[in-house]
């Protein structure tokens, strides 16, 4: 008895007896004993332990019951954590998973900045998924392109961008297609009128009433 996969395109196996075939099916285009191996991603897997279905495919390698698998990576772990392809142990703070990199943490206080760990917020701070030292910036700003910058929030405040404080410069928040769209403006030369929709020039010092 012939046994043909891909309808005769692939590999065939010649059986003694029909029962011979019991477990027999394809894996790509090789004929396989489903009883005694798996067929993992095109790869023919012998099962550890033929009597036990416990056995799993992870990527093109078997997966016993006391291994993890990652992302195609076997490890050598119990009931471990996946971060990417790496392994580790989600109840213990030794390690955080940020944005599938794997970080050492340095204190329980840590936290993810984009894909890496910082001391949440102590002495560094967290940017656009950056980190820097509080040293050089101790905010974030956002601009209305979603770009982050940093800035010292004792000479600058932020309004689309780091502006410099006591230069006569105040913020205006348009609101703008549904949106909230920041400006900088001149505080001695133009007004920002309210619901904040327009910016516009003053009129011999004074902000008159626009229609």
């Amino acid at each position: 008895i012939t046994a043909c996969c891909g309808g005769g395109a692939g590999a065939c196996q010649t059986y003694n007896t029909a029962d011979n075939l019991t477990g027999i099916a394809c894996c790509d285009l090789t004929p396989f004993n489903s009883i005694t191996h798996l067929c993992c991603d095109g790869a023919i897997k012998k099962r550890s332990d033929p009597s036990m279905y416990v056995d799993k495919c992870c990527g093109k390698n078997l997966l016993v019951p006391n291994q993890t698998c990652c992302n195609g990576t076997v490890h050598n772990v119990v009931n471990g954590d996946c971060c990417g392809t790496a392994v580790y142990s989600a109840s213990e703070s030794t390690y955080l998973c940020c944005e599938g990199n794997l970080s050492r943490t340095i204190s329980p206080a840590d936290k993810c900045c984009g894909p890496m760990a910082f001391d949440g917020g102590v002495q560094e701070i967290c940017c656009g998924g950056k980190v820097s030292n509080k040293e050089h910036a101790d905010s974030c700003c956002k601009l209305n392109d979603g770009i982050f910058v940093e800035y010292q929030s004792q000479t600058h405040f932020c309004c689309n961008g780091a502006i410099p404080k006591g230069a006569g410069l105040a913020c205006c928040y348009l609101s703008i297609d549904g949106g909230i769209r920041a400006e900088p403006y001149n505080t001695d030369i133009h007004c920002c009128r309210h619901p904040y929709d327009i910016l516009y020039p003053k009129i011999n010092g004074t902000c008159t009433e626009q229609s």
